[in-house]
Formats: structure tokens, sequence, C-alpha cells
């Protein structure tokens, strides 16, 4: 007991190389004992301070395979997906962070597991299972998540060229945050796509949030033309001119 309390006080002081020697040493004399899992936990974590990631997954393994039913799987699970995050091991971090996500419900990490999970899936091109995992993290924590997150699953929506719901969550995500951020691209894209479908009003709406009136040159040409040619059929003729000059002043030969 005084050697494993020992060993937890040196990793909490900050003396990770002594936690370590003691807690190793803890763990070789009591394999039956029933703070081994915790051990493991604290000597995973000194492993991680001291840089040495192999020996803290090998710990954090230990944990997940040997105690499954221990206070220290959740720590387990969590430090194994931080770790394999930072190594950009995108299908081991994923692994643990799911499993953190199924079998810790009310874990505090959830969220932030959530949203790295998708990062994850994005880098593995999987936007399907992207996107749930952003829709989570927005729910289990807007005030962390809500933005960035959001900004996640427009994109995803953009991959999978979704213009219903990507226009649904693109005004949403608008009259929610003032600082709302969206690609001019991704805008263009849905005006562009209702430009198409002969929706003009949803048309003209996108493609003048793509635009920037104020400095007209910043904006793809082709914005300002199908921005005037929706803006005609919606008979808002002022605006349409104004669109069709910064288009001519742009693309002039055409």
């Amino acid at each position: 007991s005084t050697l494993f309390h020992k060993g937890w006080s040196e990793s909490e002081a900050g003396r990770h190389n002594d936690a370590i020697a003691s807690l190793s040493q803890f763990i070789a004399d009591n394999p039956k004992s029933e703070d081994l899992p915790k051990a493991l936990a604290k000597r995973g974590l000194s492993h991680k301070e001291t840089q040495n990631n192999t020996a803290a997954l090998a710990d954090f393994s230990r944990i997940i395979k040997d105690y499954p039913q221990s206070d220290a799987l959740e720590l387990a699970y969590y430090l194994t997906g931080v770790i394999q995050n930072d190594q950009r091991n995108w299908q081991d971090m994923v692994t643990a962070f799911e499993a953190l996500i199924e079998k810790f419900p009310a874990s505090p990490a959830r969220a932030e597991a959530a949203y790295k999970c998708g990062l994850g899936y994005i880098e593995l091109k999987n936007t399907d299972k992207a996107l749930p995992h952003f829709r989570m993290a927005v729910k289990l924590d807007e005030k962390a998540y809500g933005n960035v997150g959001t900004q996640k699953i427009l994109l995803c929506l953009w991959n999978k060229k979704d213009a219903d719901a990507l226009g649904k969550e693109v005004d949403s995500y608008r009259g929610k945050y003032a600082d709302a951020i969206i690609p001019p691209s991704l805008l263009g894209y849905l005006g562009l796509t209702y430009f198409d479908r002969k929706d003009f009003n949803r048309s003209a709406k996108y493609l003048a949030w793509a635009s920037t009136p104020d400095a007209p040159s910043n904006t793809d040409s082709r914005i300002w033309n199908y921005l005037g040619q929706s803006l005609l059929e919606i008979k808002s003729y002022e605006d349409s001119v104004k669109a069709i000059d910064h288009y001519l002043a742009d693309a002039p030969d055409s």
C-alpha cells in the first residue's frame, strides 16, 4: 500500500521517472492486487508525460484487455485515443474513442471523443461515419463544439452533395452564430445547385452570401453572373444590374 501511494504521489508531483520506478515495483510485486489497474493507469500516464508513448499504450492496452470492469478503463480508452490522435493513427484513435463513447455514456470526455472521431473519419475518407459524430459532439457540448462542429457538419454534407440538408444546416448555422464562417465555394455550390433547379429565390440568397459587394473583385465572376441572373428572375432588377456590372467588370471578354 505504501509503495502504491508513493508512486501515485510522485506522479501527481510531476516526478514521473520516480513514479514509473515505484509503480513498476508495485506492479511486479503485487500481481493480484485490486489496485493493479489503477497502478497501470498512473504509470501509463507518467510514461505519456515522459514521451514514452509505446510504454504508455502498453499499460492502457493491458487495462483494456485484462481489467474491463475496473475504474481505470475509462481513462485507458481516453488516453489511448489521445496518444493515437497525436501520432495520427486515425483508425486506432477512432477505435479507442468509439469504445469510450459506447461504454461510458456519462463520460465528460464523450463530446471530445465524438468530435475527434469525426476528424478521424474525415482523415479516413469516410464522411458517412464522420457526420453523426460531429452531430453528437454539437449536441453534447454546444459551447465547445457548436460552432466548429457545425462547420464540420457543413463540410460533410457538401462532400455528400446533399444540397437540401446542407441548405437547412447553413440557414440554421447563420441564424445561430453571429461569427458563422462558411466557405464561399460551399455557398456557391448551393446557389448554383438551386439555380439549376430553377429555385431562383434560394439561389439568389446563397449566391449573395457568397459574394463580397464591398470588394467585388474578391468574388468569383461566376457568382456575380448567376446571382445577376437569379435576381433578374425574381424581378430584383436594381440588384441584378449591380451583380451583372460586377461580372462584366471582372470578365469583360465574356
